[in-house]
């Protein structure tokens, strides 16, 4: 299986959909933003897998081969079908308990939530199946690329998702009715999160890149369930509360399946924790300060308010890291330019 040009399709494809749906967004026609990322990643995806392809397909059966095909194709399938499940498995129960109202509100808060995670992680996620797929003969390689592209993926995503949850107030004023404020907690929740990201967002990549099926298809499954148990334990304390309780996944995922990865990788804890870190010291120092801003920007204009979070983020998160951490940032940043 051509695991390589899939996710390079893949990975252009979604970064086209993504800059397609943020331009729309700036436009008369905001509510089909979501419809024109769809369109454009579709249309993407075939042209170029058509153009990678070319060729017709014949008429030629063999089994021993269809058997290998589908010996693989099934279980990736399966994997990657259970764990699109799961955020419809959020819905389902956001709606049971707390009516259609709720649901409206934790699907605004998703679809802005989809846009930092289809701009900042998903492009960086299809990475992790090329290069994978050409280090596969090599241990070595493989950790070099899996330690790289873990503090990449933190560098860039941590910065956005904890961004948007300390302006999430003022991302909902700005954009709808007053009467969607309800929709700001839950989209903070959603982006606190995405925290994990870091950690649990590779893992069907890196298992369908090292071919551990099996994995993929159990930790799918496990992932769902986490979830739903998870939301079920919160959700006699409120909405957003019950949403935290789908952190319990990633938690799981951590204790049992990073392991696993670590292992197949040949990184240990520790070198993996110090590629880590400083992206989250980071993220962790501008957080505490804009947390400390908040009364000063009481009474201020969501505009003004959001702006100065947003200059004042930036500043914190980049000058930790030039003060501190210029290596780790610089090593991260050649995975990019040197392969």
């Amino acid at each position: 299986m051509d695991f390589k040009g899939l996710a390079l399709v893949g990975m252009i494809s979604s970064f086209a959909g993504s800059l397609a749906a943020l331009a729309t967004a700036y436009t008369p026609l905001l509510e089909w933003s979501l419809v024109v990322q769809r369109f454009v990643t579709t249309g993407t995806m075939i042209f170029l897998a058509t153009l990678r392809t070319r060729s017709l397909p014949d008429f030629a059966f063999d089994g021993a081969a269809a058997r290998t095909w589908f010996a693989a194709a099934w279980r990736i399938f399966a994997g990657q079908g259970i764990a699109s499940a799961t955020p419809r498995a959020v819905d389902l129960m956001m709606g049971f308990f707390f009516g259609v109202v709720a649901l409206g509100y934790l699907r605004i808060a998703t679809r802005l939530a989809d846009l930092v995670l289809n701009t900042l992680i998903n492009p960086i996620g299809q990475l992790w199946v090329v290069l994978l797929a050409k280090a596969k003969d090599s241990a070595e390689e493989r950790r070099k690329i899996f330690l790289q592209l873990s503090s990449l993926t933190a560098l860039i995503s941590l910065p956005g998702v904890v961004g948007l949850a300390l302006v999430s107030p003022e991302v909902i004023s700005l954009m709808l009715p007053a009467e969607y404020a309800p929709a700001a907690p839950l989209l903070a929740v959603l982006c606190a999160l995405m925290l994990f990201a870091p950690l649990t967002n590779s893992r069907n990549s890196i298992f369908t890149a090292l071919q551990k099926f099996n994995f993929l298809v159990w930790f799918s499954v496990l992932d769902f369930v986490a979830t739903i148990a998870g939301m079920l334990v919160m959700s006699t304390f409120g909405t957003s509360f019950m949403l935290t309780g789908a952190a319990l996944a990633s938690i799981l995922m951590i204790v049992l399946a990073l392991p696993v990865i670590l292992r197949n990788m040949n990184a240990g804890f520790r070198e993996y924790g110090r590629q880590l870190a400083p992206p989250y010291i980071a993220v962790a120092a501008m957080a505490a300060v804009i947390i400390a801003m908040q009364p000063y920007l009481v009474g201020m204009s969501p505009q003004m308010s959001m702006l100065i979070k947003v200059i004042t983020g930036a500043v914190v998160y980049v000058g930790v890291l030039g003060a501190l951490f210029r290596t780790t940032v610089r090593n991260a940043i050649s995975t990019l330019s040197a392969r």
